[in-house]
């Protein structure tokens, strides 16, 4: 049986020591009241974004009057999530989305004026990372080799379902100059030929809409037998994967709009196929 990705095994533990939480018919005061935690370090073990500590979870184990099976596999599953995944060089910020877009059964895309790091060619990502304030110029081709790698996964025979809408302006920003977005696009193209992905433009002309200036990815996984949705959100230093559900069906329904309003299958590479002859 392959083990989970750290990531996956945290979002397992939360899930297991919250079912033995309510199981033992406590709530959160009055689990941080019989630790001595405060009621932040309390949600933190039930978020599933952090690693606890073995003591911590054995603590909770205790007060939840764990049977010993299960204590064995849930001591097993924290010593999974507090593993460091090879993911290459990325920011520490950005390894729980890594983690969880390596996981993921369907991932959903919204960008304006950039082409996502998923679908980045190398010397789009490489222009992109070059501009970051934060990136030492001798870390840029680590990073950028970290980022193409993530590409890997549209590749695969597993490969997860994948939407993306793009707006238009990402396909006339020259990022890296002319030569570098015609090769971006026509790797967009090849890529909106892969039987899972899904690729729309959002034209300029459909004016204001609900996401207008903001970027989300939807992620969708299955950890432990039981599906979760996720949203994740990144600005300039931080990102952060968001698994409450009130926050899932704002972005999901906030996407749906966006599907509408976006182009088919034919517009979106008759438009790829016009910005590309400007390039040239």
């Amino acid at each position: 049986m392959t083990q989970p990705d750290p990531t996956s095994a945290r979002v397992l533990l939360a899930r297991e020591l919250r079912e033995l939480r309510e199981a033992a018919g406590l709530d959160g005061p009055a689990v941080a009241e019989r630790t001595g935690w405060n009621l932040q370090k309390f949600y933190r073990s039930e978020d599933g974004t952090r690693t606890q500590k073995a003591d911590d979870v054995d603590q909770l184990l205790d007060l939840y009057g764990a049977s010993e099976e299960a204590a064995e596999r849930i001591r097993a599953t924290a010593a999974l999530a507090r593993r460091r995944s090879s993911y290459g060089k990325v920011a520490d910020w950005a390894r729980q989305y890594v983690g969880l877009e390596r996981e993921a059964t369907s991932l959903a895309f919204h960008q304006e004026a950039v082409i996502p790091g998923l679908f980045q060619t190398e010397a789009y990502a490489r222009a992109v990372v070059s501009t970051s304030p934060v990136i030492a110029p001798a870390d840029v081709p680590e990073v950028v080799a970290a980022r193409v790698r993530r590409g890997e996964l549209l590749q695969r025979t597993n490969a997860p379902r994948v939407h993306l809408v793009l707006g238009e302006a990402a396909t006339r920003r020259k990022v890296g100059g002319a030569a570098v977005l015609d090769e971006q696009l026509a790797h967009l193209e090849e890529v909106a030929a892969l039987p899972h992905v899904t690729l729309q433009i959002l034209p300029d002309d459909v004016g204001a809409h609900a996401a207008l200036g903001t970027g989300f990815v939807l992620l969708t996984l299955k950890i432990g037998g039981q599906k979760s949705k996720w949203v994740y959100l990144e600005d300039l230093m931080r990102g952060e994967c968001r698994p409450d559900q009130s926050q899932v069906n704002v972005y999901q329904l906030t996407f749906d709009s966006l599907v509408v309003n976006a182009l088919g299958e034919h517009g979106t590479l008759q438009l790829l196929a016009e910005a590309r002859a400007t390039l040239r």
